[in-house]
């Protein structure tokens, strides 16, 4: 087995740890404490009504696009500016 080969398998092994570790985190996390509110009766009555005046629907869709936008650029920003760090640490040439 080549050194390429060993590093790939040791990165599939740490990506599969990263995941078995988020599942047990997830795990730990308590349910939801909106779940009492879905199902509450006396608010499904009113849900309707109160979505045609304010479009929770249409904020919740925007709201989504928004993140699904950003949070890769703030994630990039972040890298960047770990390699500037690190690139003080450690230079690259």
């Amino acid at each position: 087995m080549s050194a390429a080969g060993v590093r790939a398998f040791f990165i599939s092994v740490a990506a599969i740890a990263v995941l078995v570790l988020i599942a047990f985190l997830c795990g730990i996390l308590p349910e939801s404490p909106f779940l009492a509110f879905l199902k509450a009766e006396e608010i499904n009555e009113y849900l309707s009504a109160i979505n045609y005046f304010v479009p929770i629907d249409a904020f919740i869709t925007i709201g989504s696009a928004w993140l699904l936008a950003i949070v890769p650029w703030i994630t990039a920003q972040f890298a960047i500016t770990g390699v500037k760090i690190l690139g003080e640490f450690i230079p690259f040439t």
